[in-house]
């Protein structure tokens, strides 16, 4: 636990200002600090975005699945994610994407379970450390699209009217 906390520290030390104009990121350690943040970013009129297992259960890490349904938001939609941290207390780091492409979409395993998915699609990766674990598992180079699958800890915040 206490690794884990040391993570959760460094990944928020230097990120605190509250000024989104600044530096548009911040750990909040509340559901009220994170809906200011937010706020802060798009206004009142958002939509949270999550991934969530329908199901009992949710499919081991290597099974297949199907894509049931989908919906792709512009390219041009500019995302406040909030990933969960490991802490004692609720603590998520929260930041702005943009150059980014989101996509939600019904997942279905072979074994019945589903899920609903939120995929995060990194348009620009050149400032991306070109040691990013990201480049080595896909074997791309930096400056490569990369998209990832969102867990289910990781609250996604646009515009409501981004779709």
């Amino acid at each position: 636990m206490a690794t884990n906390m040391e993570k959760a520290i460094s990944y928020c030390e230097g990120i605190v200002d509250l000024d989104p104009e600044e530096k548009p990121a911040l750990c909040p350690t509340s559901k009220k600090a994170m809906m200011k943040f937010v706020s802060c970013q798009f206004g009142e009129n958002v939509e949270l975005l999550t991934t969530t297992v329908v199901t009992a259960k949710a499919p081991a890490v290597n099974d297949p699945v199907t894509v049931l349904d989908y919906h792709t938001y512009s390219a041009d939609t500019i995302a406040v994610v909030c990933h969960s941290l490991s802490f004692p207390s609720q603590v998520y780091c929260c930041h702005k994407l943009t150059k980014t492409r989101l996509l939600k979409a019904t997942l279905k395993a072979g074994d019945g379970s589903h899920i609903n998915a939120v995929a995060i699609c990194h348009l620009d990766t050149s400032w991306w450390s070109s040691s990013h674990s990201a480049f080595a598992a896909l074997n791309v180079p930096r400056g490569t699209e990369v998209c990832h699958w969102a867990v289910e800890s990781t609250l996604v915040w646009v515009r409501s009217n981004n779709t």
